[in-house]
């Protein structure tokens, strides 16, 4: 590979990352308004974990750049660990969240693309993803309560049941949804459009980002 083609692909997850980075910390915001409704939070940022995640592989062709993607969004989200009036859990779980959709969304991309389904995904792939990244947030989540009797886990068994069963389906509904949506689309927006000033773009993103996530924590 090309250094210039491997810095573009590199630039591509840094505009992606930031730009994930920029909805976690937006709709995150939005979320916690609406806390009285369970399980919002991970219904709705699955999917949209799930677009980024598929707009820099389809950018890029690389599963590695969904790694590097997801470490920067992450990375945005853990500069929330300086701020002492917040608990650790607060930042660490939506980080270890990103960092699971990651590895979930990038094994369906390696082993179902691979096969020829093309961009869409079936119903069963949507079921599975959406359930896999919870069940491994719940084995994570595990030691995370035995250490220091917080995070998840806390809200007791009939949540966690939920959690893996109708929040997994409502998750794989809007993500099959969106997949047959995008596959009747004529044509797709790519950071590959972008000619000039590629770093520009991404850094600015990123700078962006990690503004928007420390602006909004505080208020």
């Amino acid at each position: 590979m090309k250094n210039n083609q491997k810095m573009n692909m590199i630039y591509t997850a840094i505009f992606w990352g930031a730009l994930w980075g920029i909805s976690e910390a937006i709709i995150g915001y939005i979320l916690h308004l609406f806390t009285f409704i369970p399980g919002i939070a991970a219904i709705v940022m699955f999917p949209i974990a799930y677009y980024f995640i598929r707009k820099v592989y389809f950018d890029t062709g690389r599963i590695w750049t969904i790694f590097l993607t997801a470490g920067i969004t992450a990375a945005i989200k853990l500069t929330d660990l300086f701020l002492p009036f917040l608990r650790p859990i607060k930042t660490i779980n939506p980080a270890i969240s990103i960092l699971i959709e990651a590895i979930v969304v990038a094994a369906l991309f390696t082993f179902a693309y691979k096969k020829g389904i093309g961009k869409s995904i079936s119903f069963s792939h949507s079921l599975i993803i959406s359930l896999s990244w919870r069940i491994l947030y719940i084995l994570i989540s595990i030691p995370i309560f035995l250490l220091f009797m917080d995070g998840y886990l806390k809200n007791g068994p009939l949540s966690i049941v939920r959690f893996l069963t109708l929040d997994s389906v409502i998750n794989c509904g809007i993500i099959f949804l969106f997949s047959k949506i995008n596959v009747l689309k004529k044509s797709e927006w790519s950071y590959n459009n972008i000619i000039k000033f590629r770093p520009i773009y991404a850094a600015f993103a990123f700078i962006s980002a990690l503004g928007i996530e420390q602006f909004l924590i505080r208020l």
